[in-house]
């Protein structure tokens, strides 16, 4: 216990010439951040176990939990074990649910998949006028479609990487017509600025 709290009470760091130490919480890079969650997460889970649910697992960020009494039941169990974490829950919309940045639509046994953006993250994007160079935002506009064209499912009114890099590279070259790439889309002309 004397590492663990020497291991919590060394986390300070520099700041325009003042130290400051961190009062509150674990920091990532901590060495032993990775073990203080596994004994945390596995106290807050005990009382869900002893309920000896038929599956629960354990992920980074999300977890899916079904929507029976019974689950609905452990969910509050397990919200109720500490006050400085809650855990929350997503409700399906439009027949959907939203889990790590896919939306999923199950009906009729079938499975479809599509990529989203989840409205929580920050990610910065790079505007496709800005002063970047080019080829920095060729590579922000393939980033971003790999993980999409990969858990994709085929839903219509998903835009194809082909697609996207074509109208992108009208964008940059200042031509928003006639290339048999793409044509004229107009839901894209607010978004060059024309």
């Amino acid at each position: 216990m004397s590492l663990l709290k020497a291991c919590l009470n060394c986390v300070t760091f520099t700041w325009s010439s003042e130290d400051f130490a961190q009062t509150k919480g674990l920091a990532l890079g901590q060495m032993l951040a990775p073990t203080l969650t596994i004994v945390f997460m596995s106290r807050i889970e005990a009382p869900v176990l002893q309920c000896r649910p038929p599956l629960i697992c354990r992920y980074n960020d999300d977890f899916v939990i079904c929507a029976a009494q019974a689950e609905m039941n452990g969910f509050k169990l397990t919200n109720g074990q500490c006050e400085h974490i809650e855990l929350m829950k997503n409700t399906s919309s439009n027949d959907s649910f939203l889990f790590s940045n896919a939306q999923i639509n199950i009906a009729n046994g079938i499975c479809k998949t599509k990529w989203c953006h989840k409205p929580s993250v920050k990610d910065i994007l790079v505007h496709c006028l800005s002063a970047h160079p080019t080829y920095a935002k060729k590579t922000i506009v393939t980033n971003i479609f790999r993980p999409a064209t990969g858990v994709c499912s085929g839903i219509k009114g998903s835009v194809s990487p082909r697609f996207a890099c074509c109208r992108y590279q009208q964008i940059l070259e200042g031509s928003t017509r006639g290339n048999p790439c793409v044509g004229d889309f107009p839901e894209f002309r607010s978004f060059s600025g024309r």
